[in-house]
C-alpha cells in the first residue's frame, strides 16, 4: 500500500511539471518585471545621472504627461504618473501631486507611438521665479505590445486633465490661481446644452485639483482669483473644446487652451440634451435669470409682472399656445424664490417685467428672456434691461401643436406690437384708460360681423395689458349719455375729422385704438390698426397679413340691415354737434365747421343748414355717405370724415350771421324733399324754410307710424 501511495504522490509530481512546462509565462504590464517599469527605472536613473534630486520636492501628477500630436491625457498619463513618482522616490526625492516648498521639481513629459513601439520623453524641470527651465531631458521606449490596449484609448473624463495641462503651458503668470469652475456651455447658439458640459465641469475641478499650477476654488466666487469659462462645439464627427481663465472683476486673460475629441470617445448619456422637457427650459431659464439679476436689484422683495401675452413666436409674428404655456411656467417657478413676488395682474404697479420671444428651427426651440426695469413717468415708460438669457429645447422633446398660430395668435401679437410701441410716448404712472373702436371694413364706415369679432379679440388682450385699461361697454355709455336733457353744459370736443377720436372723448378718455380690415382673396385678410390720442396724434401704427386666415364670408359682407321699431316706451333721441361742442356756438370766416351726430337707437339721418340770407341746404346724406346709411345707436359720426375727399370742408364764407343747422332722425328713411334741386357732391338745395321741412317730415312720419326726432344748432358767424 505504502508503494502504492508514492507512485501516485510521485505520478501527480510529474503531471505538474508537465503543465507547468506547456503554460507560457508573460511579463506584467505593471509593476515589477514589466517593461513600464523597466523604462520606468532607466529613465530616473539617467536623470539622477545628470542632475542629482537627492532630498528635492518634485511635483508629478497625470496631468504632467500627454499624448504628443494629440496632446490628450490618456489613461498612460495615469500609469507612467504613478510609476515615475515610485521610482523618483527609490532615487530619493520627495514627490507630491502639487509644489511643495520653495523652487520646486516638475516632472513632466510626453509619449507617442512609434511603429510597435511607444516613445515616452521625460523632463525635470525647475519651477523658479523666473520662466520655467528644462534641466534634464531623457528619453526611452517600451514595446507596445507589452502595455494594455485601453492605455491609449481616450476617455472623455480625461479631457479635463489635457485642458488643465494646457492651461498650465500657456499661463504666464508668477502666482498661483484659485479657480472658480462653471459648467460648459455650447459654443454655438444652434447647438443644444448638453448633460456634458456639467459632467465636464466636475471633471475640471478634480483636474485643478492636481495641478501644480492652479487650485480649485470651490463654487465660492470670493474665495478665487480667476474664473474658468468653457464650452463645446460639434464639427463634423468630434467635439472641441475651448477654455479660457478671466479675472474675476476685471476679466482680464490669464490663460487660454484648446483641444478636440472623437465623439465615440464621449459617453451617450452626455451627448444628451440636458434640457428634454419644457419644465427643464423653464426651470433653466429661471436660474439664469437669478443668478444675473441677484446683485443688480436693491429691493428684498420685487414685483414682477408675467402677463399670459408677454411671448410671442419671433419668427410666426405670433403668440401661440407654448407662448402661454411658458409664461405660466415661469410664473409658477419664479415665485418660489423670494426676492420675487410674481403677478399676473396688470394694475399691480409691478417694478419688473419679465417677457421674452422664441424661434423654432429646424432642430429646436431657443427661448429669449429679458427682465426689465420700468421706468414710469408723467412722459411715457422706459424699460432698463436687468438680465437676458436664452435656452434651447430640442424638437424632439416639444409638443409641436403648441407652435400652431390661430387667429387669435396673430391679433394677439398686432396688440403686443401696438402696445409696446405706444408705451414708450405716453405717461405710465397709471394704467391709461383706452376706448377700443370698432374695426371697418376697408376702411369705410361699414361693420360686419368680423368687426365684432376683432373687436373682443382687442378687448381681451388689452385687460391683460400693464399700460391700458380698456373701456368696456362703450356703446352702452354712449347711448346713455344721448338721452339725458340736450340742454347740458358745454362739452369739450377736439377739432378732428375722426368719430373715434369723439366716441373717446365723449367717453372722457384720452386714447383709442381704430383700424380696418381689407379681405384679399384666397383666404387672406389685412387688418390695419392705429393707437392715438384724442388730439389726432397718432402714437402707434400696425398693420399684419394673415395668410390662409379661414374667415367666414358671411363674417365680412356688411348686413342688409332693417330698422325694426322695438316694442318699448323710450322716446327716439338724436344729437348734434361740432368740434367747439354745441353750445354758445361762433365760427369766423375762413374757418373750418366739422359737425357730429349720434342718436340713441338705430336711424336714418338728414341734416340741413340754413346760413344767414335764410338759404336752405341738405348737406347729408351726399355722395360721400351712403343715402340708406344707418346710424347705430350709440355710434358717433363726423361730417365730414375720412372718406370725405381729402380737400373738402365745412368753411365759414358769404355773408355772416346767424346761422342754424337741424338733423332730423327717423326710424325708416325719410324721403327727398319736394323742390329740391342737385348742388356740389350730392348735396341739394330745399326751397323751403327750416320749419316747413320739419311740418313735413312730422306729416309723413305719423301718417306711417315711423318715430322721428330732431335737434338744432345755433351758430354765430363772424368776420
Amino acid at each position: 500500500m505504502k508503494k502504492t501511495r508514492l507512485f501516485i504522490c510521485a505520478g501527480l509530481i510529474f503531471l505538474a511539471f508537465i503543465l507547468s512546462s506547456c503554460v507560457e509565462t508573460k511579463s506584467p504590464v505593471v509593476g515589477k518585471g514589466s517593461s513600464l517599469y523597466s523604462a520606468s527605472t532607466n529613465i530616473v536613473s539617467k536623470i539622477k545621472s545628470k542632475f542629482d534630486f537627492t532630498s528635492r520636492n518634485i511635483q508629478i501628477s497625470e496631468n504632467n504627461f500627454w499624448e504628443k500630436e494629440t496632446r490628450l491625457n490618456l489613461p498612460f498619463s495615469s500609469v507612467l504618473a504613478e510609476t515615475l513618482a515610485s521610482q523618483f522616490s527609490k532615487f530619493g526625492a520627495n514627490t507630491s501631486v502639487q509644489d511643495t516648498g520653495e523652487k520646486p521639481l516638475k516632472a513632466m513629459g510626453s509619449y507617442i507611438v512609434a511603429g510597435n513601439d511607444v516613445l515616452i520623453t521625460i523632463r525635470l524641470r525647475s519651477m523658479g521665479d523666473t520662466a520655467s527651465t528644462d534641466l534634464v531631458v531623457v528619453e526611452d521606449r517600451i514595446s507596445k505590445d507589452s502595455m494594455d490596449p485601453k492605455w491609449l484609448e481616450p476617455e472623455f473624463e480625461r479631457i479635463a486633465r489635457s485642458l488643465v495641462q494646457l492651461l498650465e503651458l500657456d499661463y504666464n503668470g508668477m502666482l498661483s490661481l484659485k479657480v472658480k469652475t462653471s459648467s460648459f456651455n455650447p459654443g454655438t447658439t444652434s447647438q443644444p446644452e448638453l448633460a456634458l458640459g456639467d459632467e465636464l465641469s466636475k471633471y475640471m475641478k478634480d483636474a485643478f485639483a492636481s495641478s501644480s499650477v492652479f487650485r480649485e476654488a470651490g463654487d465660492s466666487l470670493e474665495k478665487a482669483d480667476a474664473i474658468l469659462k468653457g464650452d463645446y462645439t460639434k464639427m463634423g464627427q468630434e467635439m472641441v473644446f475651448h477654455v479660457s481663465l478671466v479675472d474675476k472683476t476685471s476679466s482680464k486673460h490669464f490663460a487660454g487652451a484648446k483641444i478636440s475629441t472623437d465623439i465615440q470617445s464621449i459617453p451617450d448619456e452626455l451627448l444628451q440634451p440636458k434640457i428634454q422637457s419644457l419644465d427643464d427650459l423653464a426651470r433653466k431659464v429661471s436660474e439664469l435669470i437669478l443668478k444675473e439679476c441677484r446683485h443688480k436689484l436693491k429691493n428684498k422683495t420685487n414685483i414682477v409682472y408675467i402677463g399670459k401675452n408677454n411671448f410671442h413666436d419671433s419668427g410666426l409674428k405670433a403668440i401661440t399656445a407654448f407662448g402661454y404655456r411658458i409664461s405660466y411656467k415661469l410664473k409658477d417657478i419664479l415665485s418660489e424664490n423670494k426676492i420675487f413676488s410674481v403677478t399676473d395682474d396688470p394694475s399691480a404697479n409691478a417694478d419688473l417685467i419679465l417677457s421674452g420671444s422664441y424661434f423654432k428651427d429646424h432642430d429646436s426651440i431657443a427661448l429669449s428672456v429679458d427682465l426689465h426695469q420700468l421706468e414710469k413717468s408723467g412722459y411715457g415708460c422706459s424699460k432698463n434691461n436687468i438680465a437676458s438669457v436664452q435656452g434651447k429645447l430640442g424638437l424632439k422633446f416639444c409638443d409641436m401643436s403648441l407652435f400652431k398660430a390661430d387667429f387669435k395668435g396673430y391679433t394677439d401679437f398686432l396688440c403686443y406690437s401696438l402696445e409696446n410701441e405706444a408705451m414708450a410716448k405716453l405717461p405710465c404712472l397709471n394704467r391709461t384708460d383706452l376706448v377700443i373702436n370698432k374695426f371697418k371694413l376697408e376702411n369705410k364706415k361699414y361693420f360686419s360681423k368680423f368687426s365684432d369679432y376683432l373687436n373682443d379679440h382687442f378687448l381681451d388682450y388689452f385687460t391683460s395689458s400693464m399700460y391700458f385699461s380698456p373701456v368696456k361697454d362703450t356703446q352702452k355709455i354712449l347711448t346713455k349719455s344721448i338721452t339725458k336733457p340736450l340742454s347740458r353744459g358745454k362739452r369739450t370736443i377736439v377739432a378732428t375729422k375722426t368719430s373715434e377720436a369723439i366716441v373717446a372723448s365723449m367717453t372722457d378718455v384720452s386714447h383709442y385704438i381704430s383700424g380696418s380690415f381689407w379681405p384679399q382673396g384666397n383666404g387672406n385678410i389685412e387688418i390695419k390698426t392705429n393707437l392715438a390720442n384724442i388730439d389726432g396724434k397718432v402714437l402707434a401704427s400696425e398693420q399684419v397679413l394673415l395668410k390662409n386666415a379661414n374667415i367666414d364670408n358671411d363674417w365680412l359682407k356688411t348686413p342688409e340691415e332693417k330698422i325694426v321699431i322695438l316694442p318699448d316706451s323710450s322716446e327716439l333721441l338724436v344729437e348734434l354737434f361740432t368740434q367747439k361742442g354745441r353750445n354758445n356756438l361762433s365760427f369766423r370766416k375762413g374757418e373750418e365747421i366739422i359737425f357730429f351726430a349720434k342718436a340713441n337707437k338705430n336711424v336714418y339721418i338728414k341734416i340741413f343748414t340754413s346760413d344767414a340770407d335764410q338759404n336752405v341746404f341738405r348737406i347729408f346724406p351726399n355722395d360721400f355717405e351712403r343715402k340708406d346709411l344707418i346710424f347705430k345707436a350709440g355710434e358717433v359720426t363726423s361730417i365730414p370724415n375720412n372718406q370725405y375727399a381729402s380737400d373738402f370742408k365745412f368753411e365759414v364764407q358769404g355773408r355772416t350771421g346767424n346761422e342754424m343747422v337741424f338733423a332730423f332722425a327717423s326710424a325708416q328713411p325719410l324721403p327727398d324733399l319736394p323742390g329740391s334741386k342737385d348742388a356740389v357732391y350730392g348735396m341739394k338745395q330745399v326751397n323751403l324754410s327750416i320749419k316747413e321741412i320739419s311740418d313735413w317730415f312730422t306729416d309723413y312720419t305719423r301718417k306711417r307710424g315711423i318715430s322721428l326726432s330732431w335737434d338744432s344748432l345755433p351758430i354765430l358767424t363772424w368776420d
